[in-house]
């Protein structure tokens, strides 16, 4: 039990970081681009990129939780879900 609660924490932190480093990533393209770009292009960057965050949301609708709680998957259910 030990070792489940130091491989989760490990685990989250990995997660975590990996997290702040592409917060970092996005922000540093948007300074770019910002700098590159006239301010009507980079409005035009701006809503696309908004867009493509709320589909970024939704894009596989829960079948990820589905697949880990399943017993069994069939090969189907995965081929399904490579795709997404």
């Amino acid at each position: 039990m030990e070792d489940l609660k130091e491989r989760t924490i490990r685990g989250g932190f990995a997660k975590i970081c990996t997290q702040a480093v592409n917060v970092l990533l996005h922000v540093g393209s948007l300074i770019v681009l910002a700098r590159l770009l006239e301010p009507k292009d980079f409005g035009l960057v701006a809503m696309v990129t908004a867009l493509t965050g709320v589909f970024n949301l939704f894009k596989d609708f829960g079948l990820s939780a589905a697949t880990v709680q399943r017993v069994h998957v069939t090969e189907a259910q995965i081929s399904t879900f490579h795709r997404i």
